[in-house]
């Protein structure tokens, strides 16, 4: 089930119901949880996720998260004048645009600190418009190269389309790393794709999407979701 967007006392809402949930698990409660709450909390928090990745020796994009439009600004030169601003919260997309102009920058900051929202600017890696999901399902794992010749963004909302490729051993490695760390047994862990072949972690999704993986993973990944939940309980 996804976790839906919503204000930050409805999220903070559904986090401490599944807290209660862990709490009350093996009493009463007939309830599993795959991916317990304090993974969650860690991986829809962009913010929360860089800097647990950065403790990792993990490679990201150069990124500041900053609260007035003035060190936005800065950052936005700093970063080289082409960044991304996304929301710290959020997926699928939602929010995200890429800012090449002083002057949208100048305007798109003033209007994320007017919102009382924080601003998330994140240098822009080329080429863009393609990136790896590296999908971790228990013992499981499926490397969907997702691209998009349209937009920077390659989700189904950029117009991507996805691509089962083999897995390397390093970006599995990589994944599982991360998700051992942050306690999640069934994520989508995404990296950029640099010019150079490097890869860049862009994001942690703890609650993921997978019917478009599905169109191109051979295997069932719902009888690979259950197989993590039964060996849970």
């Amino acid at each position: 089930r996804t976790m839906p967007s919503g204000s930050l006392e409805q999220i903070t809402f559904r986090l401490a119901v599944l807290h209660d949930l862990v709490r009350r698990q093996g009493k009463a409660c007939r309830s599993t949880l795959v991916n317990p709450p304090s993974a969650l909390e860690i991986a829809i928090d962009k913010f929360a996720t860089l800097a647990r990745a950065r403790t990792l020796g993990v490679p990201a994009p150069a990124t500041q998260v900053v609260q007035s439009r003035a060190a936005a600004m800065e950052a936005f030169d700093e970063l080289g004048g082409d960044v991304v601003v996304k929301p710290i919260f959020g997926g699928e997309g939602r929010g995200v645009m890429r800012v090449r102009d002083a002057e949208l920058a100048w305007t798109t900051f003033s209007t994320l600190t007017q919102m009382n929202a924080v601003c998330y600017v994140q240098q822009f890696v080329p080429p863009g418009g393609v990136d790896l999901r590296v999908l971790v399902i228990g013992e499981h794992a499926h490397a969907i190269r997702r691209s998009s010749e349209s937009d920077f963004r390659t989700n189904v909302r950029g117009g991507g389309r996805s691509e089962l490729v083999p897995m390397q051993s390093t970006w599995e490695q990589s994944a599982r790393r991360v998700c051992e760390d942050f306690g999640l047994k069934f994520a989508s862990v995404d990296w950029l794709e640099t010019e150079s072949g490097e890869l860049q972690l862009m994001e942690v999704n703890g609650i993921p999407g997978w019917k478009g993986a599905q169109r191109v993973v051979q295997e069932s990944i719902a009888d690979q979701i259950l197989e993590v939940l039964v060996n849970e309980r």
